[in-house]
């Protein structure tokens, strides 16, 4: 009887650590993500396959200022290997894999004027979006200048995959809501070390591709002027 209750004890245990580790592991990585991204972002389940394999279920990147869409990113699987050795040793972090499945990506664009000369009172027009690229496109701002690090850890992605994705573009000017089918897309080193294709380069190509697939001309020619197509 002991024997069996101390086996039921073990058994819960182990149980509790796995959930608990799991879930800790969750809360990590969306508190990352939302670091990185600078927008809230929540994780449905995380799954941890001993011993470098990480299942993301249905993750969401929310818009900091939503208006007609909530979201700016949602994937239902995200399959991640990462190389444990560079993760605790190095200052590379190698990741071997990255898989992103059935995705959706959504693109908002807002028109705004801005007063350009005081003295002869015209404005000009400029174009913002959710994800931070059009003003900084069509104004020519400088990239920002972030705080030197005392450590910095660079990334790099081995293979990425992207597989099943849609854009969604919404312009109000422009009161059509565009729905389609991006490419799939194989990427080989990726990521922000030097030696690696940066992983902002990759996301113009995915620009490249909703521009390439957008159909009505109107929309096609603002994302053209915008991004610099």
């Amino acid at each position: 009887m002991i024997i069996r209750r101390l086996f039921i004890v073990l058994f819960l245990l182990i149980f509790l650590s796995i959930i608990l580790r799991e879930f800790i592991l969750k809360e990590y990585i969306s508190y990352k993500f939302s670091k990185w991204t600078e927008r809230e972002v929540k994780i449905e389940k995380l799954i941890f396959k001993f011993p470098n394999e990480l299942i993301i279920k249905n993750i969401v990147i929310f818009n900091k200022n939503p208006n007609f869409y909530k979201k700016n990113f949602s994937s239902e699987n995200i399959n991640v290997n990462i190389d444990i050795k560079s993760y605790l040793f190095s200052d590379l972090v190698i990741v071997n894999s990255l898989s992103i499945e059935n995705s959706n990506f959504f693109l908002e664009i807002v028109k705004n004027s801005k007063n350009k000369n005081n003295q002869k009172g015209k404005d000009e027009i400029i174009y913002m979006d959710n994800i931070g690229l059009a003003e900084k496109n069509f104004l020519k701002k400088e990239p920002k200048v972030w705080p030197i690090k005392k450590k910095d850890v660079n990334f790099l992605i081995k293979k990425t995959y992207l597989s099943n994705t849609n854009a969604s573009i919404y312009i109000p000017s422009i009161p059509i809501e565009t729905k389609i089918t991006l490419s799939n897309f194989h990427f080989s080193n990726v990521g922000n070390d030097l030696k690696a294709e940066h992983y902002k380069d990759v996301f113009k190509i995915l620009l490249l591709d909703i521009f390439a697939s957008v159909k009505i001309m109107k929309i096609k020619s603002l994302l053209k002027t915008i991004y610099n197509f």
